[in-house]
């Protein structure tokens, strides 16, 4: 276990049983499916050396697609192993059935299972599973061409070891010549589970064992199908599957491997091409509540971490809406099957959890300390310095990635997010990078050293370190700006408070902070009418320059300030009103929400070449970890 972090979505604490889970359950499910369909139950499959596969298809509207995924299985797999395909129609409109004559299907080794109402992909699967009558049930997507000779390392592996899932190596499909292709997406084999009770690809990780299924293709002995139950049955539509089947084998007494000479190519969904687009719904609130339910089922006291996620609020037992559901049949298969809890699961993947950094020991802010500003999070992979805060999420750091001897830290990652710090080039922005969690990433090669940021060819440094460049102007939310007013003779200055000292220009349109000039005057604002011109009370519209020039200060509506005509004062227009007192920042007297000021916008901190002992700090090259505490 991990100490508890307060205010943040931390570990639990290791005093909990492993399996102390009822609590999260609630009161009856909000979030509904239909039934699940009926099943004739078979007698146990014996346990052995395997001959055949049942190969099922769960479809739903997969009409362009379903014919060719069947054909392309019964040419590359030998009569003496295919025992079946097994196509489930999830309620398709018109039914699959009706594009192919009953001799073409049953001659292709083929049989047809139908809902009138969809299913979904999970009890679509779980249905085909429980009908499939040979050795081996793999389960592939109705959209898929596997290679000659895919089934021979499945068959071989699952018969070295009944209690073993294998999973092929995904490739890519193109539907439109269908055929294997290499340019459409890099092969994938293994996927690795985050906090949120998620999964990414982490093809890297090394040896044959698969921390996680990507869910969507795999072969399992119908043997070990039915002693684990498949998959859960209290689970809705799509998503977590892949999460509850990987945990029951790992924890329950099996494996997942990966069959290196088995390929099967995928056709992966694209916007922009129509015939990949997705043909049936997937509702979010069914998403989320199997993952939380796969989560809340197997992880035990570490589904308190899951919990904390935004993204879960609405299953919260005590304020939530929505519910996970009974979880008895999935208790009784934990208890029969003698589960360990997943405490061993992180133990036996203890290189991927601690070696990387995905069990941090500790977390900490990024600190600046010329500024006293904080690296963070901001759209997408940017980065940017802010005030400092131990409770935002956006600013949580601790070591990550692999090192050359194989154990952690190379790298710098952002809590919860498995984006790392990420360099490229000299005098470029620090940015957010996909973690190479197994790789000794250079781009992602970072240390604390001797107060610096090291990267392998330089230092961080704000980008404003020693620098005059223009910097765009930006509002700020709570009258924190560093910008404030300046009154001169005729006007007033907005100059920053911190080195590299900047002013307020509006010499154009896009409103800059450059270089204080104070014979520059662009760098003048003027007060065009008296205060408590309009009905808000002291706000005026600021001229930019000459007040003849009738340009103004505007907000544009909040999203950045910026030049434009003055209104007449009679339009009374909120867009061009301010408050500018002495000392103070200028202040946008908006008519609702918070208090907003223009600032200086803050730029990525990039790459410089490191400085010296006695220069480094004068050239913000001087980090700490600010606030570190338990992971």
């Amino acid at each position: 276990g991990r100490p508890e972090v307060k205010g943040s979505r931390g570990f639990p604490k290791p005093d909990k049983h492993p399996n102390e889970h009822h609590k999260l359950r609630g009161p009856a499910a909000k979030v509904e499916g239909p039934p699940p369909p009926e099943v004739k139950e078979q007698p146990l499959h014996p346990e052995g050396p395997v001959k055949t596969m049942s190969v099922v298809l769960p479809c739903a509207n997969e009409h362009d697609f379903w014919w060719k995924t069947v054909l392309s299985i019964h040419e590359v797999t030998p009569a003496d192993v295919l025992k079946e395909i097994i196509v489930i129609d999830d309620a398709s409109t018109p039914p699959l059935a009706k594009s192919r004559t009953e001799g073409e299907i049953t001659s292709h080794r083929t049989r047809i299972l139908r809902h009138d109402k969809p299913q979904g992909l999970i009890r679509t699967k779980k249905q085909g599973g429980d009908e499939a009558t040979g050795d081996v049930v793999v389960f592939l997507d109705c959209h898929v061409k596997p290679r000659a000779h895919w089934h021979e390392e499945i068959m071989s592996q699952i018969s070295d070891n009944n209690k073993r899932l294998v999973v092929p190596v995904i490739t890519a499909l193109d539907v439109e010549t269908w055929k294997e292709s290499s340019a459409l997406a890099a092969p994938g084999k293994k996927m690795c589970l985050t906090w949120n009770a998620d999964f990414e690809w982490c093809n890297d990780y090394p040896g044959p064992y698969v921390p996680l299924m990507s869910g969507g293709l795999l072969g399992i002995s119908k043997h070990w199908w039915q002693l684990t139950g498949g998959y859960d049955n209290g689970m809705l539509s799509w998503g977590g599957e892949n999460l509850d089947q990987s945990m029951r084998a790992w924890l329950c007494g099996g494996e997942i491997v990966v069959a290196e000479t088995s390929f099967v190519a995928h056709m992966w969904r694209d916007s922009a091409k129509p015939k990949t687009r997705l043909r049936y719904k997937i509702p979010t609130d069914h998403v989320r509540r199997n993952r939380l339910r796969a989560a809340t089922a197997w992880l035990g006291p570490w589904a308190e971490k899951v919990r904390g996620f935004p993204e879960f609020e609405a299953f919260d037992p005590e304020k939530g809406t929505l519910s996970l559901g009974d979880m008895t049949e999935i208790d009784d298969f934990r208890s029969r099957l003698k589960c360990k809890g997943f405490e061993s699961y992180l133990e036996r993947f203890s290189d991927l959890y601690e070696g990387t950094g995905r069990l941090p020991t500790e977390i900490y802010n990024l600190r600046e300390k010329r500024t006293g500003l904080c690296l963070q999070k901001e759209k997408k992979h940017d980065l940017a310095l802010r005030t400092c805060s131990q409770g935002s999420e956006l600013q949580r750091f601790h070591g990550a990635n692999r090192n050359g001897e194989g154990k952690c830290c190379s790298g710098i990652a952002l809590w919860d997010y498995r984006l790392c710090l990420e360099a490229n080039y000299m005098n470029t922005p620090l940015h957010l990078g996909n973690c190479a969690t197994h790789s000794r990433s250079t781009p992602q090669h970072l240390r604390i050293e001797g107060g610096q940021l090291h990267w392998s060819a330089g230092c961080i440094a704000p980008a404003s370190a020693g620098l005059s460049a223009a910097r765009a102007a930006t509002f700020k939310h709570g009258g924190s700006c560093d910008a404030r007013v300046s009154m001169a003779e005729k006007g007033f200055h907005v100059r920053t408070q911190s080195e590299p000292y900047m002013c307020l220009s509006g010499g154009q349109s896009e409103l800059l902070f450059t270089k204080c000039d104070w014979t520059d005057p662009n760098q003048l604002f003027t007060p065009r009418n008296k205060p408590g011109g309009h009905e808000a009370g002291s706000g005026q519209q600021i001229a930019l320059g000459n007040p003849d020039d009738h340009q103004c200060i505007d907000a544009a509506g909040g999203k950045a300030p910026l030049g434009y005509e003055c209104y007449p004062p009679s339009a009374k227009n909120p867009n061009q009103y301010f408050i500018a007192q002495e000392g103070d920042p200028l202040i946008w007297e908006r008519a609702n929400g918070p208090s907003t000021c223009i600032d200086v916008a803050s730029s990525a901190p990039q790459l410089a070449s490191c400085a010296g002992t006695s220069t480094g700090a004068k050239r913000g090259q001087r980090w700490q970890r600010d606030a570190a505490r338990g992971g």
